[in-house]
């Protein structure tokens, strides 16, 4: 089904209306003064009534976390886009329907090195998406609802409801079960996690009743009463969930073309004059470098013409050369004469991005390299190209350790072919 688009006609921070997308696919609703706070009381809403009583509103959409996978995993490098990629797949044996029913958002990489992911059912997020549309609803952030809960250094914050228990660990990343696992998962959790609190938070509604749940643990606990709403709870901290906002990616935002353009105007003329500028002064300098490449090779080709006057061709001029030099000088050892010749005629093919030497050893008419690559398929490469040159064989083995492919190549002199390359 299409997506409507969402527009922002204003500051996403100034949002007037909090809306709460529980599990049961109930909506509590409540709209915002300037500071952020609850205007009203929550009400549970329909979409019908939220389009007479709040029509063209802006909002945010706290997810309940019931709806969502929450998980930290580790994502090796920075780029964004590649890590967004591999994040389905490292999630993939967690996740009991297929990943591409679902719409995955990344955090940012947190201090143990960890980033959060949560996922949510791609087709209900768009169809919650298309009501609010329809409904005159302007869909600003889309958001965990247990990311919206208060959070202290060294501390874990627990929201306990009547059903549900809602754990943050992290700026980004939290847990939810039934409330009757809490015995269960919280230990679990504190005892796998890299950022194990020294207190928890407890913020519920019957102190004296949840005491039980927390028999598991011995930290210190520290509890906050409420008897408002979770909305009033939410409210309160709800900059922080805006920090995982749902909408990246095909879901995201879509602003309006000329409120956009009125915004970004002077910031796009600037931007397009300087890069114009860097053309420029990019062609200009090519154009530099060309006439330099030329003049050096019109005289590399002019003083081989001179030494060898009867050559027809400048393929291979470095080797013909080094022969020259070596009959000019008498002779040279047999042995040394190989190495080079032979490294001479490898080097071309090993000098690539994503592949550097890490040792040389000549032994034996055979030289052994200690490679690391990128990557397989760097080496397989190196060695496809080598293996070309009629003067040359290899033997590659390869080991994979962490992220890098270590190799070891052999490159032998092809006797059969010896002097092939010489004038």
């Amino acid at each position: 089904m299409s997506l409507p688009v969402h527009k922002v006609f204003g500051n996403p921070m100034a949002d007037s209306l909090l809306i709460h997308y529980k599990a049961n696919g109930v909506m509590h609703v409540a709209a915002l003064n300037e500071t952020g706070k609850l205007r009203e009381p929550s009400a549970v809403m329909t979409h019908d009534e939220l389009a007479e009583k709040y029509a063209n509103a802006q909002a945010t959409l706290l997810i309940d976390s019931a709806l969502l996978h929450s998980a930290r995993i580790s994502l090796p490098g920075n780029n964004r886009q590649r890590q967004i990629k591999a994040a389905p797949y490292a999630l993939e044996d967690q996740l009991a329907c297929d990943i591409d029913e679902l719409h995955f958002t990344l955090g940012k990489r947190e201090a143990d090195n960890l980033i959060a992911v949560v996922c949510i059912n791609k087709l209900l997020l768009k169809n919650l998406l298309a009501k609010l549309s329809q409904a005159t609803i302007q869909v600003n952030a889309v958001c965990p609802d247990l990311l919206a809960l208060p959070l202290a250094d060294q501390q874990w914050t627990i929201l306990i409801d009547a059903q549900d228990a809602y754990i943050k660990i992290s700026a980004q990343s939290g847990y939810y079960c039934e409330r009757h696992n809490l015995p269960l998962i919280l230990p679990a959790l504190l005892k796998q996690s890299t950022i194990a609190p020294q207190t928890l938070l407890v913020i519920t509604q019957a102190e004296d009743e949840v005491n039980e749940l927390f028999a598991g643990t011995d930290l210190p606990r520290v509890t906050q009463n409420f008897s408002q709403s979770l909305l009033n709870v939410f409210a309160t901290h709800l900059s922080d969930a805006r920090s995982m906002n749902l909408l990246q990616g095909e879901l995201s935002v879509k602003r309006s073309s000329s409120l956009t353009w009125r915004v970004w105007r002077i910031a796009a003329i600037a931007g397009i004059s300087w890069l114009l500028l860097k053309l420029m002064v990019a062609g200009l300098e090519i154009q530099m470098l060309n006439q330099i490449n030329d003049q050096l090779t019109a005289n590399i080709e002019s003083e081989f013409k001179r030494i060898f006057p009867d050559a027809k061709k400048f393929s291979g001029m470095q080797s013909r050369v080094k022969n020259r030099l070596k009959q000019l000088r008498g002779g040279a050892d047999d042995s040394q004469e190989i190495f080079l010749q032979m490294l001479a005629d490898a080097a071309p093919f090993l000098t690539v991005d994503g592949l550097s030497i890490h040792g040389i050893a000549y032994r034996e008419r055979h030289i052994d390299l200690e490679l690391q690559a990128n990557s397989l398929q760097i080496l397989e490469s190196a060695k496809s190209k080598l293996d070309t040159q009629a003067s040359l064989k290899t033997v590659l083995s390869t080991s994979v350790e962490k992220d890098k492919v270590k190799a070891r190549l052999r490159i032998e002199q092809n006797t059969q072919d010896n002097g092939a390359n010489k004038e």
